[in-house]
């Protein structure tokens, strides 16, 4: 009976933490799908004034600094789970954003996108995201 117990408390204890992880990697994901909505601002402002979207999101952090010096308008090449922010410019009208998963590579299933409204996405650059198979 105490070897049943102590599987069963392990097994138990085992659930919570998975679902504790679960619930942690929910919370980076909403995250990281505020971060990507904050960075579509960035690019569609940038996109206003320059007339052109930028080639990298480097340029919008030099473009910031050059308008607002003080600003801390700054993000980073990668998500807050460490997973790289994939941008492209696919052409003069559109981009991709999203933020690879945790495999690394773009186009593939854990990818994370924007939860921007459709009519929000109509609005901007952002192209179709295209799962590759």
């Amino acid at each position: 009976l105490s070897l049943l117990s102590s599987y069963t408390l392990y097994n138990y204890s085992d659930k919570v933490v998975k679902q504790l992880q679960k619930s942690h990697r929910k919370e980076l994901s909403t995250a990281d799908k505020s971060n990507l909505k904050r960075i579509i601002k960035e690019i569609e402002y940038y996109r206003n004034i320059n007339l052109h979207y930028p080639k990298n999101l480097t340029e919008i952090i030099e473009f910031n600094r050059k308008i607002n010096p003080d600003g801390l308008i700054n993000f980073n090449d990668n998500d807050s789970r460490g997973y790289r922010i994939y941008y492209r410019l696919i052409n003069a009208n559109s981009y991709e954003l999203f933020s690879v998963g945790e495999d690394g590579k773009p186009h593939t299933e854990d990818d994370i996108l924007t939860d921007l409204a459709l009519t929000e996405i109509n609005n901007t650059g952002l192209a179709n995201y295209n799962l590759i198979k």
